[in-house]
């Protein structure tokens, strides 16, 4: 049995043409016959949890913080308030707008809530609203937040990830129009969570598979016994990947599983 690892935007989800692949899902149930699978995500919990008719062991959330297996939370990691007043202190000093990730909702800065404001919550209850403005954020746990600025601050966003570094992990997010990162506590990642799974008994790293496409998935990509880059990756990512295959929408969800014999 493998333990395998499931990026959702870009690996799951075909975006450009709002669907899962019918080869991926195929291959999601033929994989879940033999398989425990995991939705891994920098989405926050309710977010992630995509309705496909697959019935998923557990869920790594918010970039690690946020953690499920079958049912049960076994890491609970938000932001305490220090952290939260550490890195809104820099925010004000720097210019940067802090979107919190919770459980349930984002409530998002200006910048991003520009960006989500028309999405689609795809393969989820469509009376669903996940990004909400920030001013009706009410206390909830935060376990991750975007960081973002005008490409005219850019430099500000680079002295605030440094001046930040040695309490917060943080992941760029390639935009063309803003610069943007995501931030989680320090010492948690996609990657992270993995290990501590296994260091808490219910997974074999030796049996690790994760497959994925983009920054935040280069942890968990390196961690896992086996790495899977999607086609469309940028190549910062597949130097971390084992295995290169091809892109969402060519079915490369499929080929790679069929690559290591674990699907007909």
């Amino acid at each position: 049995m493998k333990y395998i690892f499931l990026d959702v935007d870009g690996t799951i989800i075909d975006h450009a043409h709002a669907c899962i692949p019918e080869s991926t899902q195929k291959c999601l149930k033929e994989l879940k016959k033999n398989n425990q699978l995991f939705i891994c995500s920098g989405r926050a919990y309710r977010s992630a949890k995509i309705e496909n008719g697959i019935d998923y062991d557990g869920y790594i959330c918010s970039l690690g913080a946020d953690v499920y297996y079958r049912g049960r939370n076994i890491i609970d990691r938000p932001f305490t308030s220090y952290e939260f007043e550490k890195i809104s202190e820099m925010a004000r000093k720097y210019q940067i707008e802090l979107t919190f990730e919770c459980r349930d909702h984002g409530y998002s800065a200006p910048l991003l809530y520009d960006r989500v404001y028309h999405s689609t919550n795809l393969f989820q209850d469509s009376s669903y609203i996940y990004w909400i403005k920030k001013e009706e954020y009410k206390g909830e746990k935060i376990y991750k937040m975007m960081c973002e600025t005008n490409l005219d601050n850019i430099e500000n966003h680079y002295r605030f990830r440094r001046e930040l570094f040695e309490y917060f992990d943080f992941c760029l997010s390639p935009i063309n129009t803003i610069a943007s990162c995501e931030a989680s506590p320090k010492g948690y990642s996609k990657g992270s969570a993995i290990e501590m799974m296994a260091g808490l008994g219910y997974i074999k790293m030796e049996d690790t598979i994760a497959i994925g496409d983009s920054m935040n998935d280069i942890m968990m990509l390196e961690k896992a016994r086996i790495g899977i880059a999607m086609g469309q990756a940028s190549d910062e990512v597949k130097r971390y990947a084992d295995i290169m295959t091809d892109p969402v929408d060519r079915d490369g969800f499929y080929k790679a599983f069929k690559k290591l014999g674990l699907v007909s």
